[in-house]
């Protein structure tokens, strides 16, 4: 049997869960994905098919509720998108992320737009170039992009490479973890269109880049080698995601354009980590 001092920390999560809703509409809906959601697991394991079916109801709630975070409106494509569009996920990012109010920020993995929504809404002559590799998180960003009714946003459904070419996305059942590298945990996959941000930045005649954000489950060093002319030209703050099996491909590069590097503290995991990195002063 559950603790008593475990059903209370439940029922404030859920709580706070609910209370991200946008509007009643979507409270309720997260009301009632919280109550789908404490099924007990010995129930799933004496009948299988409630498992596939609370999957499957508490995926279709979700979908239909817009939550809100920082001041804006967000609709989701799974739970996990809960997690990551909360005040305590990588909280720390924040701060290495400050782009004026004229600039230009590109959210590389941009999912369902945690960064490029609020700072798109923070720029007052600024643009977002937000590019996302999956079909589903693209059409979601899209959603929260005119949700927010904003108009200086550039979604791109591409996958950021150093060449163009056409990569094989590798699906997770989790809606920020799909990749272009090679994956043995991965539910489909399908091609997709990959292309340089240096030639993404020619084309649309862009002047300035003010930071990059770069979350790519492990193709982090191809992204930077297809930017590498706009990183040189431009000089941007460079907001990275390492996979530790890149580590030192990821240094290399970095100290080769003469860029300062800081491992950020408390954004180690297993897998990854995040590197914040600025051109060095005697490079201007």
């Amino acid at each position: 049997m559950p603790s008593l001092k475990g059903f209370i920390h439940s029922s404030i999560t859920r709580f706070k869960e609910i209370s991200r809703g946008w509007r009643i509409d979507s409270k309720l809906t997260l009301l009632v994905y919280g109550l789908i959601r404490m099924i007990p697991n010995f129930i799933e394991q004496y009948y299988p098919n409630v498992s596939h079916i609370k999957k499957r109801l508490m995926r279709m709630l979700v979908r239909r509720a817009v939550i809100k975070y920082r001041g804006c409106k967000f609709q989701v494509v799974d739970d996990e998108c809960l997690a990551i569009l909360s005040e305590e996920f990588e909280s720390w990012a924040w701060s290495h992320l400050k782009i004026p109010e004229d600039g230009v920020f590109i959210d590389v993995g941009a999912h369902v737009g945690r960064y490029t929504i609020p700072i798109a809404k923070s720029l007052n002559k600024g643009i977002v170039i937000a590019v996302e590799a999956a079909p589903e998180n693209y059409v979601t960003l899209v959603k929260n992009v005119e949700l927010n009714k904003l108009n200086n946003v550039l979604v791109l459904n591409v996958a950021a490479w150093r060449a163009e070419d056409r990569l094989t996305l590798h699906f997770s059942e989790y809606s920020g973890r799909h990749t272009v590298k090679r994956s043995n945990n991965f539910v489909y996959k399908d091609k997709v269109l990959a292309r340089p941000i240096d030639a993404i930045i020619t084309e649309y005649g862009i002047k300035r880049v003010d930071a990059v954000k770069i979350d790519v489950e492990g193709a982090e060093v191809e992204v930077l080698e297809g930017m590498r002319r706009s990183i040189e030209k431009f000089k941007p703050n460079l907001l990275i995601e390492v996979s530790w099996a890149n580590a030192e491909r990821v240094y290399k590069f970095l100290k080769e354009i003469n860029y300062e590097i800081k491992r950020i503290p408390h954004s180690q995991t297993s897998s990854h980590f995040y590197l914040f990195c600025h051109a060095r002063e005697d490079t201007y």
